[in-house]
């Protein structure tokens, strides 16, 4: 018999068979590195320290857990585990839905929309946000019960725990679940649940300090985060419906359903799905201290769906208002959600194929440096891709690559390596960049200019062009590839670590601006 329980089931299959298609090719990211290949089992501090300010205990145990089985060589187990766990949260977000007294085929339909919702990364990828909402989720379930056994209650508060050691945007979902908890069950029941994870990250707050970059030279005002919050909930609502004029209808059509369910005194809850919407308002804010000097930064895909997730019982709830007038005026809703559909999934794919071009050639760049003739002799110490950003392998050093390769966990042997990269691969190995203001005179050029860099000798740099920051880019002479070198406004120092292993003679480059044309500071 079919149901429409099966269908949705059905359609999950479909969905999660369509997103890894989507996300095939895909590579290990920075963050992937910056969860590995930084932390170690002997320093439980390392395991601890926060990941862009995030307390990331969590995922930190999967990914070095994962890596020590599977390596980087291939990357579908972690795809797989994305899709998953970003699955789990649309199974969730349903169990959610009934529980607030919304029919079967209004659930599915809300939460299948959000199946192949366009989340980037996130739900072909990586999975440390989707997962700390779907702990976090999972303990506001046991938050809305009326009556739950003591057992129950310990179930909720490790959960709890766990979400918020995972990720930051699960602090919000927690308090909203202490506030359900509390209308639900009383004070008591509420700290219970909530007190311990308020405990654990009130601690780890205090011990890692971390401090986002964006407070960093900016200073966030009123009037900014609340006009960040509104920009963040329109881009749900626009992502949510696929273009600005069905998000107006979606917003108009939610909003005269919700006050509609009200009026009606519908058998559904509204406290709950209101308390998830200011949930989502308040990871925006958070959001907003961390990368609000970047305007544009809320818009991106992974916000727009950690919004749209905490929205979507507030849809709901809106949807069974308008069926109280006639089960046509769903369409109101159900339309835009299908629209959305399609173009999300559009979206989702190139977004997912941009992100595969680069972190593929992230995978070679990785694997020359494993070839490289320089490889044998490099310090185990250097961070040989560190200002990379989002493209390299963050503080990852060449001792864990080294070692990870000598045990099977980044064989890239089948891996293609052009001449131009082998020779960037070089210059990443020889020269190693101390995160260190420069010293000395610094002198300005426009044009680039040659050195020859002996073992040990060192040379400060700033400037390139960059608006964020300092940017050179850096090749031999000999010939071949660049490798870019980033570091903040104040610039950083860079000292060669070996000689050119063509030649046996000190390291020869060409630097030069990282933006073509645009002044660069050479501090020597």
């Amino acid at each position: 018999m079919i149901t429409t329980r099966r269908v949705f089931g059905a359609w999950l299959v479909v969905a999660a068979v369509i997103l890894l298609w989507i996300g095939r090719g895909m590579w290990a990211t920075a963050d992937d590195w910056q969860l590995v290949g930084t932390r170690s089992w002997t320093d439980p501090a390392s395991l601890l320290r926060d990941h862009n300010q995030h307390f990331s205990l969590v995922p930190v145990v999967v990914y070095k857990a994962m890596f020590e089985a599977v390596g980087f060589s291939d990357y579908w187990p972690y795809r797989v585990v994305s899709v998953v766990i970003h699955l789990g949260v649309v199974v969730l977000l349903w169990v959610l839905l009934r529980r607030l007294g919304v029919r079967t085929l209004v659930a599915a339909v809300v939460a299948g929309a959000f199946a192949l919702f366009n989340g980037g990364v996130l739900v072909v990828a990586q999975f440390q946000m989707p997962l700390a909402l779907g702990l976090s989720l999972g303990l506001f379930l046991i938050a809305m019960r009326t009556s739950a056994p003591t057992s129950r209650t310990v179930a909720g508060a490790v959960l709890g725990c766990l979400a918020a050691a995972t990720s930051a945007i699960a602090i919000p979902v927690i308090a909203a679940a202490g506030a359900v908890a509390w209308r639900r069950r009383g004070v008591r029941t509420a700290v219970l649940l909530v007190a311990p994870a308020a405990v654990l990250y009130a601690a780890w707050w205090v011990w890692d300090s971390p401090t986002p970059a964006a407070l960093v030279g900016w200073g966030p005002t009123a009037q900014g985060a609340v006009q960040w919050s509104l920009k963040g909930v329109v881009a749900a609502a626009e992502a949510l419906a696929g273009m600005w004029p069905l998000a107006i209808l979606l917003s108009v059509a939610v909003g005269s359903g919700v006050v509609l369910a009200r009026r009606a005194r519908l058998d559904v809850r509204t406290f709950e799905p209101l308390t998830l919407a200011l949930a989502a308002v308040a990871v925006l804010l958070f959001a907003y201290l961390a990368r609000g000097s970047d305007p544009t930064a809320v818009t991106q895909s992974r916000f727009t769906y950690v919004t749209a997730l905490l929205w979507l019982p507030v849809v709901a709830v809106g949807m069974e208002g308008l069926i109280s007038l006639g089960r046509q005026w769903a369409l109101l809703i159900v339309v835009p959600l299908a629209v959305g559909l399609f173009v999300n999934v559009s979206l989702l794919r190139e977004e997912a194929d941009i992100s595969a071009a680069f972190q593929n050639a992230a995978k070679v760049e990785v694997a020359a440096m494993l070839r490289s003739p320089a490889a044998a002799d490099t310090p185990v110490w250097i961070r040989p891709w560190w200002s990379g950003g989002a493209l390299g392998i963050g503080d990852t050093t060449w001792g864990f690559l080294k070692e990870a390769h000598a045990q099977g966990h980044l064989d890239l042997a089948e891996v293609e390596v052009p001449p131009d990269v082998e020779s960037a691969a070089v210059i990443r190995l020889r020269m190693a960049q101390l995160e260190e203001d420069p010293s000395g005179a610094c002198e300005p050029h426009k044009e680039p200019v040659v050195r020859t860099l002996r073992p040990g000798s060192r040379i400060g740099f700033r400037g390139g062009g960059d608006p964020r920051g300092s940017l050179i880019s850096v090749r031999r002479t000999a010939g071949g590839g660049p490798a870019d070198f980033w570091a903040d406004r104040d610039g950083d120092t860079i000292e060669a670590v070996g000689t050119d292993p063509a030649s046996g003679a000190a390291l020869e480059v060409e630097i030069a601006a990282g933006v073509p044309g645009a002044v660069f500071y050479l501090c020597e």
